[in-house]
């Protein structure tokens, strides 16, 4: 049995939960609310509050990742239903896997077993310069054997559009193999990282 066997554990029937329905709906109306407020700081702070709250949804995926006992493929589609990005990567950061908002996030299709680290056609800092992917949190979570989270990762589509993630990396592991991979969910931030830039302009 190889370790890529391992890392394709047996698929379980996803389960959907009001509460991560509510979350879904809890950002989409804080994105709107957002929108429509007067203030850039009252909007960032609705903004965090939404986001906050999907990372509390989130952290159950990533103790299930993180313990062995779900399936990636459920994960991911779960992760997808609360309107989450998510992706995962084998041992060595090439993805295996990713979910319709990835895609859309993205900006693109990566090729699997060929993109690396991260699936956006870039990683980029704040001000648009290239940031190494080894330094994505992918990549430290595997390299690390941890969980990696940061309040801004930046990407680049192929257009040239600029996207901003709430990244929540996580290393999957396997009682047999140990860890065999890795898991990574992206709240899409733009809005709020938008919204507060132009306050620090203004």
């Amino acid at each position: 049995m190889s370790c890529n066997s391992a890392y394709a554990s047996t698929r379980a029937a996803p389960v959907v939960s009001s509460n991560n329905i509510t979350a879904q709906r809890q950002l989409q109306l804080s994105g709107r609310q957002a929108a429509a407020a007067d203030k850039p700081l009252t909007a960032s702070l609705m903004l965090r509050a939404a986001e906050g709250m999907m990372l509390t949804h989130l952290s159950d995926l990533a103790a299930r990742a993180a313990s062995g006992y779900a399936a990636l493929d459920d994960l991911l589609h779960e992760a997808g239903q609360l309107g989450v990005a998510a992706y995962a990567a084998d041992t060595d950061g090439y993805l295996r896997r990713y979910n319709d908002h990835a895609e859309q996030l993205w900006g693109w299709s990566p090729g699997i077993g060929v993109q690396r680290w991260f699936g956006a056609w870039a990683l980029t800092h704040r001000d648009g310069r290239a940031r190494p992917l080894s330094t994505s949190p992918m990549a430290v979570a595997l390299r690390e054997r941890r969980v990696v989270t940061e309040d801004v990762v930046f990407g680049r589509r192929p257009d040239a559009g600029q996207f901003a993630n709430r990244p929540l990396a996580v290393p999957v592991r396997s009682s047999r193999w140990g860890v065999v991979g890795a898991v990574n969910f992206l709240i899409d931030v733009s809005q709020r990282v938008s919204i507060e830039e132009r306050h620090v302009l203004n």
